[in-house]
C-alpha cells in the first residue's frame, strides 16, 4: 500500500508506538539496569551527592519501592554511600531551575521507540540531543552525566550535536542494548545506548575518546551507520547488528540477542567500561565544602571555592526538614521538572 492511506497507518503506528512506550511497565528491566549503572557509578568514584533523574521512570532508576516501571517525571535526591538501587531514598520533585547536580540521570523519552516515520524519527532525535545538552548543563564541574537515548543519537549522519557534547564533557563509555529489552512490545523495540559522560572540572585536561563520528557498515547488502566508539569496541554492542526491515535509510539498524544473557553482558559490559576509565583516570570529581576537588585514585585539585557543593543533607544538622517519598501519582501527564 502507498499513499496517503500508506503515511496515515504510518502515523497511527507511531502515536500507539508513543503509547505504548508511556504505558507499558519496564519496571524489571529498569531495575536491572540501575543496578548495575548505581554500581559502575561507584566504581567510578560517586558515593554521596546531590543526584537528578529525570525523564522515562525516573523512580526506578533512584530504586525507589514505588516504582511504577514507566511514565515521564523528574526526580531528586541526596545521596550517600550506603544508598543505591534498591534502598529506600527520599525523593522530592524538581522544582529549583537554578540547582546543579552531582550527578544526572536522564532516561531520554520514547527511546526505545521504533518510529515508521522519518520525521518522527528525526524530532525524536532532535529532542533528545536539546535534553542530553540540558543534563549536562544541571551536571557540576566533575560530576556524571548518565544518557539512556535512542541509538540514533550516537549514528545520526549529523556529527554537530556530538560535537556539541564531546565540547562539554568526556565520554567515560557506552553501552547498546538489544531491541525490545526494555519492553517487549511491537513498535518499542529500537536498539537504545546507555551513554556515560564526565564534565571535566576545571584545571583538568580532557581525555577524548572519539564518539563524534560515524563509520559505514555492510549489512545484507545495505550500508548503515555505526558510532567509531561502537565499531572499536564490538564488546560494547550487547547482541547482533542487523537490518530492521521497517525502516529505511542509514539509520534501520536494530540489535537482536538472547534476552536471557542481558543482565550478564550487560553488567559485564558496564563493569569493563567503568573498571577501565577508573584506571585511565576518568572518574567523578566531587567539589568539597573547602572548594577543593576530590578526585578519587589522584592528588585534589585546587578549583577554588566560588560555587562550592551544597552540604548533604546528613551534614546539615541545622537544617533538618521532614521529607517523605515523592511519585508522581499520574506518571503518564508530563507535568514535572523538565517534562
Amino acid at each position: 500500500m502507498t499513499g496517503p492511506n500508506e503515511r496515515a497507518l504510518r502515523e497511527f503506528a507511531d502515536m500507539v508506538a508513543m503509547e505504548d512506550s508511556m504505558t507499558t511497565s519496564a519496571l524489571r528491566p529498569h531495575r536491572l539496569m540501575a543496578e548495575h549503572v548505581w554500581k559502575a557509578l561507584r566504581t567510578l568514584g560517586f558515593e554521596s551527592g546531590r543526584v537528578l533523574v529525570h525523564g522515562d521512570d525516573p523512580a526506578s532508576y533512584l530504586g525507589h519501592p514505588y516504582a511504577k516501571g514507566h511514565g515521564f517525571g523528574s526526580l531528586v535526591a541526596t545521596i550517600g554511600p550506603a544508598d543505591g538501587s534498591g534502598y529506600p531514598v527520599q525523593a522530592e520533585k524538581f522544582t529549583n531551575a537554578g540547582e546543579n547536580f552531582d550527578l544526572v540521570i536522564a532516561a531520554l523519552p520514547f527511546n526505545d521507540v521504533k518510529f515508521a516515520l522519518p520525521f518522527h524519527q528525526d524530532r525524536r532525535r532532535v529532542m533528545q540531543e536539546v535534553l542530553t545538552f540540558v543534563s549536562l548543563d544541571l551536571t557540576k564541574a566533575g560530576g556524571m552525566t548518565v544518557v539512556l537515548a535512542s541509538h540514533d543519537l550516537l549514528d545520526a549522519p549529523d556529527t554537530e550535536a556530538r560535537q556539541v557534547i564531546a565540547d562539554q564533557a568526556d565520554l567515560v563509555g557506552a553501552v547498546r542494548l538489544p531491541g525490545g529489552i526494555q519492553r517487549n512490545v511491537a513498535g518499542t523495540d529500537t536498539a537504545t545506548d546507555l551513554i556515560v559522560l564526565h564534565r571535566a572540572p576545571p584545571g583538568q585536561r580532557p581525555r577524548r575518546i572519539e564518539f563524534t563520528d560515524t563509520t559505514p557498515i555492510f549489512i545484507e547488502g545495505r550500508i548503515l551507520l555505526l558510532n567509531t566508539y561502537f565499531d572499536e569496541r564490538p564488546d560494547y554492542v550487547l547482541g547482533q547488528i542487523d537490518i530492521d526491515p521497517r525502516t529505511s535509510g542509514p539509520n534501520a539498524m536494530t540489535v537482536t540477542a538472547d534476552p536471557r544473557q542481558f543482565e550478564a553482558d550487560f553488567g559485564a559490559a558496564l563493569d569493563d567500561m567503568a573498571t577501565t576509565s577508573r584506571r585511565e583516570g576518568l572518574v567523578y570529581s566531587a567539589r568539597t565544602r573547602s572548594g577543593v576537588l576530590d578526585i578519587p585514585g589522584s592528588e585534589q585539585l585546587n578549583a577554588g571555592g566560588a560555587n562550592r557543593a551544597r552540604p548533604l543533607a546528613r551534614d546539615r544538622e541545622s537544617e533538618t526538614r521532614e521529607s517523605e517519598p515523592v511519585v508522581d501519582e499520574n506518571p503518564e501527564r508530563p507535568e514535572l521538572g523538565l517534562w
